[in-house]
Order: structure tokens, then C-alpha cells, then sequence
């Protein structure tokens, strides 16, 4: 090794080497922990990416089946509207039956 000279001895020398080995391990592992981060930072924004796509599809899905639907909607809140309108009528009629025989007049067009 260049940096060597002739007076070191030889503990020296082998604790340089070792000190050496261990500097060229620990940048080897620093380069593969760096790739490894490049790599869950790249998976991090592909998942925040596909997951902000699946939100605005669920969204998107959503207000276009209001938009077509609401006719249909509207036609069934009107159907019951109706239906329920009828059903005040005869629960008022069973409550007053009186009341059928005078809006009618059966008796009112009899000769009699």
C-alpha cells in the first residue's frame, strides 16, 4: 500500500489494514443501503400514486351513477309520493267512513 511507510511496525500495519477492510465493507454496505432506500422511496410514491388513482376512480363512479341514476330516483320519490297520498286517503276513510258517504252523496241522488 502506497501510504505505508518503513517505520511502522508491524500491529501498525495490520490495524491500518483491518481499519482499511472494514472502511471499503462499510461503503459497500452504505452504496446498498442507498439503493435500497432509492427503491422503497420509488415503491412509497407509486403506492401513494395508485392510491390517490383509486380515490378519485371510486369518486369519479359515484357522482356519474348519481348523475344517471337521479331520474330514476326522482320517478321513485314521486311513485311514493303518490302512493302515499293514497294511503292518507283510505287510512282517513277507515278512520271516518262518514266522511266517503257525504263527499260521494249516494243518497243525494236517489228520487226519493
Amino acid at each position: 500500500m502506497p501510504w505505508y511507510t518503513g517505520r511502522m511496525d508491524v500491529e501498525t500495519k495490520n490495524l491500518l489494514e483491518e481499519n482499511q477492510k472494514l472502511i471499503l465493507e462499510n461503503l459497500e454496505l452504505t452504496r446498498k443501503n442507498e439503493r435500497r432506500i432509492k427503491k422503497m422511496y420509488s415503491s412509497q410514491k407509486r403506492t401513494t400514486l395508485m392510491r390517490t388513482v383509486y380515490w378519485l376512480v371510486i369518486i369519479i363512479i359515484s357522482i356519474a351513477a348519481f348523475i344517471y341514476s337521479k331520474p330514476y330516483i326522482e320517478q321513485t320519490m314521486q311513485a311514493y309520493n303518490e302512493l302515499r297520498a293514497k294511503i292518507d286517503v283510505t287510512s282517513d276513510v277507515m278512520q271516518n267512513p262518514e266522511n266517503l258517504l257525504k263527499e260521494s252523496d249516494l243518497f243525494g241522488n236517489l228520487p226519493w
